[in-house]
């Protein structure tokens, strides 16, 4: 497939199904996306998948922080790439 046809059928979702996906899905989902690219093939992220009682919380929340407007406070922090694990830095390397 060609790079105008590729770019054309992209699109982003920004409504969900309230449905459970199994967790095989999920681990062939996170395995594909192992292959996508990033900044010097780095590919420094974790995955962490919610579920059940911890998903509703986070619901919860995002409703309630978005409901008094304030600003999102990320968990995790940008490393610089020297601190990144030897994983990320071989994959920059090779």
């Amino acid at each position: 497939m060609d790079y105008k046809t590729v770019n054309k059928k992209r699109y982003s979702v920004r409504d969900f199904l309230d449905r459970n996906i199994d967790n095989e899905t999920l681990t062939q989902i996170t395995k594909e996306a192992q292959h996508s690219p990033s900044w010097a093939n780095a590919q420094p992220w974790k995955v962490y998948f919610a579920k059940g009682e911890t998903l509703t919380k986070i619901k919860q929340d995002y409703k309630k922080y978005n409901r008094w407007r304030m600003n999102p406070n990320s968990d995790f922090y940008t490393m610089h790439c020297n601190d990144w694990g030897n994983y990320a830095r071989n994959n920059m390397a090779d």
